[in-house]
């Protein structure tokens, strides 16, 4: 398949992106496990087409996966708000599958055809004379409508969910303790890309870095401010096209990406 150079111009100019961000959190985070962010900039700038699940093959799309980047939790990062009081070793694991348009980039549009974003905080605690791992995790997802769908509880084109596959996989040894475990409200969120998700997930535990981060690097503002553009403002233009006077028209084919479906609960 034949890629236009529009399209991998626009791909290379993606992994320049992820380049400069790699080159920042390495200059801020340089005990982060960032190595596995060289595979989506290979994959941007290899010309090679991009799949996109439950999608057919397109020349004009992008996207990557980066799996398991690591930031440490010291005594300044760590919640002060957390159970059980005696956790160490807390790391944030973020894995991440993004696929988009090219074309669509910066417009109005969905910009994304495939999100699954999940994070975790692991931790260890003492148990009698053992060590044993904990864990709690959130994913990000764009939902991909079918036919099993039912109508009996909301499901957000994006939206923000504790726990998955990471539980799951725990199987017999997950101790609940007092908690009770089970699938929680889907809450919508607006899509992010990877650059957005560790600037969202390091404002919360590295605020007084990310202030530092803003301030300082002009490159990392430029950024955000970018794929901010990218990302929430088609998000948020479409919800709110909700309350127009006269509400935009959706055509048949632009059903996903209508406010309702965005956030099903609106009147």
């Amino acid at each position: 398949m034949e890629i236009s150079d529009k399209i991998l111009a626009k791909r290379n100019e993606l992994a320049k992106d992820l380049i400069q961000l790699q080159d920042i959190i390495t200059e801020y985070f340089p005990l982060a496990d960032i190595g596995s962010m060289h595979s989506a900039i290979t994959t941007l700038k290899n010309g090679k087409p991009i799949l996109c699940p439950y999608s057919e093959l397109k020349s004009e799309y992008w996207g990557y996966k980066v799996s398991k980047l690591i930031f440490k939790l010291d005594a300044n990062s760590k919640p002060k708000k957390i159970k059980p009081n005696d956790v160490g070793d807390l790391k944030l694991v973020i894995n991440i599958h993004v696929v988009g348009n090219c074309e669509k980039f910066g417009s109005f549009d969905d910009p994304l055809l495939w999100l699954a974003l999940d994070f975790r905080i692991e931790g260890e605690v003492i148990k009698e004379d053992s060590i044993a791992k904990v864990l709690t995790c959130y994913h990000l997802d764009r939902h991909i409508k079918n036919e099993n769908d039912g109508e009996n509880e909301p499901h957000p084109f994006y939206h923000l969910q504790f726990g998955g596959r990471h539980l799951v996989n725990m199987d017999g040894n997950l101790d609940t303790g007092d908690l009770i475990v089970m699938d929680t409200p889907r809450v919508s969120h607006h899509p992010m890309d990877l650059v957005l998700s560790i600037d969202y997930l390091i404002s919360y535990f590295f605020p007084k870095k990310r202030k530092t981060m803003i301030n300082r690097s002009r490159e990392y503002l430029l950024l955000i401010k970018k794929y901010q553009n990218a990302m929430l403002k088609p998000y948020y233009h479409r919800l709110s096209s909700h309350w127009k006077s006269e509400p935009e028209s959706v055509t048949p084919s632009e059903t996903t990406w209508s406010p309702i479906s965005i956030y099903p609960q609106i009147a």
